[in-house]
C-alpha cells in the first residue's frame, strides 16, 4: 500500500483512522505512514509524487500564500469554505488525482 492507496482506504471510513474534524489528525496519520514506509525502503513513485507535489499543487491551484505544509493549506481552505477539514482534504485530494498527472502504480 502506498500513500495514495492509504488515503483512498481512509476515505471509505475516515472515522476509523482519523478525526475528520481535525486537519492535524489527517496530516499526522499520513505523514506517519509516509515516514514508516521511508524507514523500511518501501516508498514508491506514488508516495514521492504525493509528498512532493500535493503541497505546491494546492498553493498554485488556489493562489494561496506560501505556507509551511499542505496541512496549513487544507486548514485555510476549510476555514474559507466553512467546511470540515476532512471533506476539504478529500475534495482537494480527488481533484489533485484528476489534475495532477499521477504516476502509474508499480506492478
Amino acid at each position: 500500500m502506498n500513500t495514495i492507496e492509504l488515503i483512498q482506504t481512509i476515505a471509505r471510513r475516515p472515522g476509523m483512522y482519523v478525526d475528520p474534524a481535525s486537519v492535524d489528525s489527517i496530516y499526522g496519520f499520513i505523514q506517519g505512514f509516509h515516514f514508516a514506509r521511508s524507514l523500511h525502503g518501501g516508498l514508491d513513485a506514488r508516495d514521492h509524487w504525493f509528498a512532493e507535489q500535493f503541497h505546491p499543487w494546492l498553493q498554485h491551484r488556489h493562489n494561496l500564500a506560501p505556507m509551511a505544509t499542505w496541512r496549513d493549506q487544507v486548514a485555510r481552505l476549510a476555514e474559507m469554505r466553512q467546511a470540515a477539514p476532512w471533506s476539504t482534504f478529500i475534495e482537494e485530494f480527488d481533484r489533485f488525482l484528476r489534475e495532477g498527472g499521477e504516476p502509474a502504480a508499480r506492478a
